[in-house]
């Protein structure tokens, strides 16, 4: 079998036991309530966002920035990677409350809790942090309906600086969401398993970051064999 496509079917398997896990767990709809399963859920979490990190960080343009807020960063393992890679940049991780304790774990162990912060809140209410140079949604918006990602780009778009950036890493489709078949897949998984679980379209998610008042967006897949998609805008 080509190495690549073997690769290919590892991340899938990878992507989907931790989905189902997280169903059996109840830990989408009940995440934090259950401190050993979100224990759990939030270090595997960490493993496999840091296999994914190691691909994206080095596409931010994030030179010259230096306040980026990770909404939704979970274990904080790809803002423990922008600051590495930015010695420049701030980072704070907003998550539920259960979350972010484990985080400054994690983030202390990596030695770089100096510039990697976290605020701890519910991010469908929680005020976002004004000044930022970059808001981040890594993994996060395929959780939501449309009228709540439309609301949370909204909110970043006001908690961003004048020419600041905002980054989404997620799975994407085209516009018939049948192809990519991985997407198409993990959609199901998805609706299956969450109670608003999806895949959106490269063109759903251009049209909601244009009516939230962004510019200049682009959109590109991560370098084979990652199934994710990048997509960047500007704060005009």
């Amino acid at each position: 079998m080509n190495p690549t496509r073997l690769v290919e079917m590892a991340s899938a398997f990878y992507e989907s036991s931790v989905l189902f896990a997280a169903s059996d767990l109840g830990l989408f709809a009940k995440l934090g309530e259950d401190s050993e399963r979100t224990r759990t859920f939030v270090l595997a979490m960490h493993g496999r966002a840091m296999g994914i990190g190691q691909a994206v960080v080095p596409l931010l343009a994030l030179s010259g920035r230096k306040a980026v807020l990770d909404v939704g960063g979970g274990p904080g393992t790809y803002s423990i990677l922008i600051a590495r890679a930015f010695p420049q940049i701030t980072c704070t991780v907003l998550d539920l409350p259960e979350v972010v304790r484990i985080a400054e774990e994690i983030i202390s162990q990596a030695g770089v809790g100096d510039r990697v912060q976290t605020l701890a809140g519910d991010y469908h209410t929680i005020a976002f942090p004004a000044n930022q140079d970059a808001v981040i949604f890594f993994g996060v918006l395929h959780q939501e309906d449309p009228a709540a990602i439309r609301n949370l780009l909204r909110r970043a778009h006001g908690a961003l600086r004048q020419g600041g950036s905002i980054a989404v890493l997620d799975m994407m489709t085209d516009a018939s969401h049948t192809q990519p078949k991985f997407s198409a897949l993990f959609a199901l998984n998805m609706a299956l398993t969450t109670p608003h679980g999806w895949v959106f379209s490269e063109d759903e998610l251009k049209a909601w970051l244009v009516e939230a008042g962004f510019t200049d967006f682009n959109c590109r897949p991560l370098p084979s064999p990652m199934p994710h998609w990048l997509a960047t805008a500007r704060k005009a």
